[in-house]
């Protein structure tokens, strides 16, 4: 039985998140679908870069008093990149994200730029004004359709699930 989002963040801070029980769509919860479709993208993301060259996962970054940055890749040539999957809300920790990286683009010699990677889930788009934050910040933003993320969605759609996972795709290119 769901009991309101304050116990939902605070166990899933608390990383219990995996044992609340979760809305059913059909035969498939909501988070098992954005986890999917996060996965999915993620893994994308990876292909793409390795394309390149050598890609290192989860790579921290001292922001000096705003903390450590973890991002999710950083490629040979010294781009580091953030994967975003469904609805972005302009929340404190989104904020806090784009000012740790600005922070990195200003004062870090090894950074060659940013670049946030958007792709479809079921929860909805990015906030406009995450777009705009990012893009004042000097933060390159990209928009992927990937064929294999929504045929995920897609399967998991046949088996009950939310119909509204490909809203984001080029919203705003």
């Amino acid at each position: 039985k769901f009991q309101g989002w304050k116990p939902f963040w605070a166990a899933l801070g608390a990383g219990i998140g995996a044992s609340l029980a979760f809305p059913q769509v059909g035969s498939v919860s909501r988070c098992e679908i954005n986890r999917e479709c996060a996965e999915r993208a993620q893994a994308q993301v990876k292909a793409e870069l390795q394309s390149k060259g050598p890609v290192r996962n989860h790579v921290k970054k001292d922001c000096g008093p705003l903390g450590t940055r973890n991002i999710d890749f950083a490629d040979a040539k010294g781009g580091y990149h953030e994967v975003k999957t469904g609805r972005v809300a302009y929340n404190k920790q989104i904020k806090t994200q784009i000012e740790k990286d600005a922070h990195i683009l200003r004062n870090d010699p090894e950074c060659k730029g940013i670049t946030w990677h958007f792709s479809p889930g079921n929860s909805g788009e990015p906030d406009k004004r995450v777009i705009r934050h990012l893009r004042e910040e000097g933060v390159d933003v990209v928009f992927h359709d990937f064929q294999d993320a929504s045929r995920t969605v897609s399967d998991l759609q046949a088996q009950g699930a939310c119909s509204g996972c490909r809203t984001i795709v080029r919203l705003y290119c």
